[in-house]
């Protein structure tokens, strides 16, 4: 309860109201949710249960912006599970909903009900009999199972849960974000069969054309796509004047700006960041849906997030922590290959850096050119953004061939 004892409960990657990564990861794949469906048109509005031993409305019919914030702040509780009440809650939070509206309810859960029950009903039974109110209320039920161990009756539990009996499960919390592409089609795509149009009117009578066409093919745009930002904190990004690994923003007087903050380090790597918040966030306004994760890379290359939604993106490139040291371009472009692994949409990678390999095997150039040949032939288009600080030719011709 409240995340006690802490040496059985708490992660310290986490602050204290959220407790755990697996709690935070909840609240991730909630958030990606939202901003995802918001991209839709038409009218909506989010509402938000918790549960443990009994349910709480959080949140009343909202739009994006105030639905994220109550994610945010939602403080773990710890405790039993009490699927009923949890139903019952979003029923009646959904019971003044339009009728012209759809009614959806995703019951996000790592076990079978252990609370709620009655002298005559088990848990079990009151949780199944609250989800036959809610969809006698028009209201389609989408459990969404971590199934952590072989829990026996979980999926079956889940099933009937369920308003058309499926589940959608995963083995551990940090799988959560692989459903949301899934998740988004059963709840975008109206159940409704829409009327059947008129056949075309054709037209026997020759229509020149409107105007010449193009010699270069159109950009079409709205296609689904996935992009991974490999954002370079190497030496070079904050040397001064003379070159430094500046590892850990040392020494100060060679690579520290105080017009930034400490963990930024120099203007350089903020305009990276900024470059790369305005690069997801005008993406983003085009229509389809679209996914992010972001890589930093020095010495090493590190994947910071996952395939996510850009609010989460913006807020993960903001939060980056400058490092210093070599430019491993290799391993950068080998952890985003491995974040769109997953991915059945467009693939991009967009490398940003300001200089060609230093480390990353005997010859790190060779290694880097393998690897992108790699995520190539794996579907994925590699964008290189490169500063040339200086009249580097062989930088840029190590770009043009990546």
């Amino acid at each position: 309860n409240s995340c006690n004892p802490f040496d059985e409960c708490r992660d310290f990657t986490v602050n204290l109201e959220t407790c755990c990564d697996n709690f935070r990861s909840i609240q991730d794949f909630t958030i990606d949710m939202v901003t995802a469906l918001d991209r839709f048109d038409g009218e909506k509005s989010y509402s938000m249960v918790q549960f443990a031993s009994g349910g709480t409305l959080e949140q009343f019919p909202g739009d994006k912006l105030s639905t994220i914030d109550s994610v945010n702040g939602l403080v773990y509780t710890g405790g039993a599970t009490n699927h009923a009440q949890a139903i019952l809650k979003c029923r009646d939070a959904l019971s003044g909903t339009p009728p012209d509206r759809n009614k959806y309810m995703l019951v996000i859960t790592d076990g079978v009900s252990t609370a709620g029950g009655s002298p005559t009903a088990s848990p079990a039974d009151t949780a199944i009999t609250a989800a036959d109110l809610a969809k006698g209320d028009d209201i389609n039920i989408i459990p969404v199972f971590i199934m952590t161990s072989e829990l026996v009756g979980g999926l079956d539990f889940m099933s009937t849960i369920s308003s058309d009996g499926k589940v959608f499960n995963v083995t551990d919390f940090e799988s959560l974000e692989t459903l949301e592409q899934e998740l988004i089609e059963q709840v975008s795509c109206s159940a409704d069969t829409p009327e059947p149009t008129t056949a075309p009117q054709v037209n026997p009578i020759p229509v020149a054309p409107t105007s010449v066409p193009s010699m270069m093919p159109s950009c079409v745009v709205g296609s689904d796509f996935d992009l991974c930002l490999a954002l370079d904190m190497s030496g070079s990004v904050c040397s001064k004047n003379n070159p430094q690994m500046c590892s850990q923003c040392e020494p100060a007087n060679q690579c520290r700006d105080t017009t930034v903050p400490f963990d930024t380090c120099c203007e350089n790597f903020q305009d990276i960041k900024t470059f790369s918040t305005s690069v997801v966030n005008k993406l983003d306004e085009f229509p389809g849906l679209s996914k992010y994760s972001v890589v930093q890379f020095a010495d090493f290359g590190s994947r910071e997030q996952g395939l996510k939604g850009a609010d989460k993106t913006s807020l993960t490139i903001a939060n980056l922590e400058y490092s210093g040291g070599l430019t491993n371009h290799k391993e950068a472009i080998q952890r985003c290959k491995g974040s769109l692994s997953g991915s059945n949409n467009d693939k991009y990678m967009m490398l940003i850096t300001d200089g060609v390999s230093t480390t990353g095997g005997n010859d790190p150039t060779a290694a880097a050119l393998s690897m992108a040949a790699e995520a190539k032939d794996e579907g994925v288009f590699i964008i290189p953004v490169f500063i040339m600080t200086s009249e580097d030719t062989n930088g840029l011709n190590f770009m043009q061939c990546i």
